[in-house]
């Protein structure tokens, strides 16, 4: 019997995140460890206090921004809603009370919050949205920081290869 209730709750959770996928166009993947510790090695490079995870997925990313600069505001924002619970979840980790989490499309007319970095790890199909997006949605001077893609139409102030990382500002 339990095994039987198990296997339903694990196959609803699947068929959810099925769901978010094709509702949204992409999945929930979440950056490497690599690719984080090159986050935050980048964010020595660029000021501001509030920093913005745009597409937070199951929020491991704001949960090491949180604990690697703890002189930043984190607010993550997700559009798929079990990697957005996940990401909640984490408040009871240690930092986890620092991040502020939204539920919500970055693609939906909402306003994004306020942020002096925004940071992303979107799949290519929608890279091109975001060029779009970016200018209406985040105030000028803000630093977008990509990983693993290029804003198409954008000049990047500074690369990082190794780790594709791609700096630009709006």
């Amino acid at each position: 019997m339990i095994e039987s209730i198990i296997g339903l709750v694990v196959l609803a959770v699947v068929g959810w995140i099925a769901v978010d996928t094709v509702r949204l166009g992409v999945p929930s993947l979440p950056m490497s460890a690599p690719a984080r510790r090159g986050v935050l090695a980048l964010l020595v490079h660029y000021p501001g206090r509030r920093v913005l995870d745009l597409g937070s997925g199951f929020g491991v990313l704001a949960w090491a921004l949180a604990r690697g600069c703890p002189d930043r505001q984190v607010i993550a924002l997700e559009a798929a809603l079990l990697p957005h619970l996940s990401g909640r979840a984490m408040r009871w980790l240690p930092d986890g009370k620092r991040v502020q989490h939204r539920w919500q499309d970055a693609r939906s007319p909402a306003p994004w919050p306020a942020a002096d970095i925004i940071i992303v790890y979107w799949m290519p199909a929608l890279m091109p949205v975001l060029a779009q997006l970016l200018p209406r949605k985040a105030a000028p001077g803000t630093i977008v920081i990509s990983h693993g893609f290029q804003l198409p139409g954008w000049t990047a102030i500074d690369t990082r290869p190794p780790l594709e990382m791609f700096v630009y500002r709006v």
